[in-house]
């Protein structure tokens, strides 16, 4: 079995690490340390097989770490991991060390952290590569409605647009879902609008609702990706835009296959396919890891609509469905079990346009929030904040202590529920 280091001086992330790969890799031997120098002195000593390496460490940075076991013979060819809340550290420091095979930007998800372990297990590198992160071409123009066309406000049922007389008219003519268009109508996508004036898991549990095959685009320039559907649920989610594909966690191929790899880029590039898929495909990596890698860079594209607040979306229906979305099972078993998963991939990005950063405040349940929670599957942590709101009467803060939780990770799961508008907040009256 295989033999695990992880060097983070936080203890809580060491304890989730040492949770979640325990679980997945039964038997392995999972090392921990605090600090730089207790993560050499074990790598010297117990020659793992792969290194999860903190950027940042109480006595070192990571790439210090890096230097001092490339210096030694007996651990130069150990691969690692690179961790880091800092995108522009991972890239600065995997382009120096041909050791670092992956990368993980924090926070990351049990799902992440097992996938990203076992592609560095399971995949043979020997030597430096090109970072698979280089960005991409730019991404063929998708067919959304042009910026000029009207602002298209959506009911609560989500429902087919067709515009009879665009440009002449700005009142969109709507009609229920299923129903044919009329004679002379222009038919439009199955649904779509603005996320400024329409959430997200809306749009989502719509297409669930009516068991649509097809496929979710979100679109705010230069950024465009898709989610596919079969059956109302959420299968994959792909964009040719390689260089945002592989942002967050960029893989190393070995130099034999590193034109190869280019080639599979250009490949998604042209078709939209994933590139792990594609990797499968071709026996460059196992069937398993594809799978794995394939389900996790779905939630963490998708949890870029987040961040996009004024993006447009469009609900096109497809059958069937582009061969490289039909064999994948559904990400998770409902819509909004998967948006909380992609939720679960944002950090500090995201808790000032949802949590207030640090103001006082106390969460609630929305009118039909406490209801939809009792369908989600949640971390242990999600659950403890959950039960504390449920209780009432206290703050964010008061919440944090109670389910122990710091104040950053309370104001990431509050994030994540006023994101799907289980939760309300109410910020706390100013002094007097």
């Amino acid at each position: 079995m295989p033999k695990i280091l992880a060097i983070d001086d936080s203890p809580t992330l060491r304890k989730f690490i040492s949770k979640h790969l325990g679980e997945r890799f039964p038997g392995a031997a999972i090392l921990l340390a605090g600090n730089g120098a207790d993560g050499i002195t074990l790598a010297r000593n117990e020659a793992p097989d792969v290194i999860l390496l903190d950027y940042l460490l109480p006595d070192c940075k990571g790439e210090e770490v890096c230097e001092k076991l490339a210096a030694e013979p007996a651990t130069a060819g150990i691969p690692i991991i690179l961790m880091s809340s800092s995108t522009p550290d991972i890239t600065r420091t995997e382009g120096l060390f041909p050791a670092i095979k992956r990368s993980m930007a924090k926070p990351f998800s049990p799902e992440l952290l097992c996938a990203s372990v076992n592609f560095v297990l399971t995949t043979p590198i020997e030597d430096e590569t090109e970072s698979a992160a280089e960005a991409g071409t730019a991404a063929p123009a998708a067919d959304f409605a042009p910026e000029s066309a009207p602002t298209v406000v959506l009911s609560p049922r989500l429902q087919k647009v067709s515009l009879a007389d665009t440009p002449k008219s700005s009142k969109p003519v709507t009609r229920p879902l299923g129903q044919p268009a009329a004679p002379g109508t222009v038919e439009m996508p199955e649904f779509c609008g603005s996320l400024a004036a329409f959430p997200l898991w809306r749009v989502l549990l719509a297409a669930q609702a009516d068991k649509l095959t097809g496929v979710l685009k979100i679109e705010a320039l230069p950024v465009r990706f898709e989610l596919y559907f079969q059956d109302g649920l959420p299968v994959l989610a792909g964009t040719r835009d390689t260089g945002l594909y592989l942002k967050n966690a960029p893989v190393k191929v070995p130099p034999e296959q590193a034109e190869v790899f280019e080639a599979l880029k250009k490949e998604q590039e042209s078709t939209g396919a994933p590139i792990f898929i594609l990797m499968k495909a071709r026996e460059l990596i196992p069937a398993e890891t594809a799978e794995a890698m394939t389900r996790e860079y779905s939630a963490i594209l998708f949890a870029n609509a987040w961040l996009l607040p004024q993006a447009r979306f469009l609900f096109q229906r497809l059958k069937p469905l582009p061969e490289f979305a039909r064999e994948p099972a559904p990400l998770e078993e409902s819509a909004e079990q998967f948006a909380l998963t992609a939720l679960r991939t944002l950090g500090a990005e995201f808790t000032g346009r949802f949590a207030g950063e640090a103001a006082p405040g106390t969460p609630a349940y929305t009118s039909a929030g406490y209801q939809r929670i009792q369908s989600l599957v949640l971390e242990p942590e999600e659950a403890a904040f959950a039960e504390q709101v449920a209780a009432g009467g206290k703050d964010l803060a008061q919440i944090a202590e109670a389910s122990g939780l710091d104040l950053p990770a309370a104001q990431l799961i509050l994030a994540r529920f006023l994101a799907l508008e289980i939760f309300d907040y109410w910020p706390a009256p100013p002094a007097a």
